[in-house]
């Protein structure tokens, strides 16, 4: 049973899916009309699951890294199939980042809409939020999602409030790769680091 919502393809691009709506967390399809290219063979599926993070945004995740971005069942023509899925919470090791780039929630509790931009005091870039798509600013009350690359240093980062541009706390020394970051916009206007840890499969237990 799937662990995390799921998609299921046909074919190693993931241009062809299999299920037509996205599978929920720890259930089935049910029956679902498919023919196979040869009938009475075995044929590979190609997954994609979706990992929930901060009730915000489900991460898709194919996990080519321990051979479980696969799963292979005999189709027998006219017949039901039933296609194993992997138990991925219980076979990824538990340390192991599931990123190679850097996740950032930054969680505004400020009075005003914030944003989160890339560059210098005097010229930055503002970078979209992925789960916000009619704007790139993160109302009060919300948070926003981002993937940046990893970075040494922090110092081309920015919040901005009110005109102001807030650097990243201290506390974040650098982005490391396969890390989660979830920066707090405080009711005072002051940043708060909330978590800085790799994004690992524990964390979705």
């Amino acid at each position: 049973m799937n662990r995390f919502p799921l998609d299921v393809f046909s074919d190693g691009s993931r241009a062809v899916k299999v299920n037509s709506t996205r599978i929920p967390a720890n259930q089935s399809t049910g029956l679902i009309p498919w023919l196979p290219t040869k009938p009475n063979d075995e044929f590979i599926f190609y997954l994609t699951s979706y990992l929930p993070l901060e009730g915000i945004m489900e991460i898709p995740f194919i996990p080519r890294n321990w051979n479980y971005d696969y799963t292979m069942s005999n189709v027998t023509f006219e017949q039901t199939t039933t296609i194993p899925i992997h138990n991925l919470a219980a076979l990824l090791p538990s340390t192991a980042p599931l990123i190679n780039d850097v996740a950032v929630i930054i969680e505004n509790n400020f009075t005003i809409a914030v944003r989160f931009e890339r560059g210098n005091e005097n010229a930055t870039s503002t970078l979209q939020p992925q789960n916000i798509t009619t704007t790139n600013s993160i109302n009060s009350g919300s948070k926003g999602f981002y993937r940046i690359p990893p970075a040494n240093n922090t110092n081309s980062y920015f919040i901005r409030t009110v005109g102001n541009p807030l650097r990243i706390p201290s506390d974040i020394a650098s982005f490391a790769a396969g890390h989660l970051y979830i920066i707090e916009v405080q009711p005072n206007g002051t940043l708060f680091v909330k978590e800085q840890n790799p994004l690992t499969i524990s964390r979705f237990d």
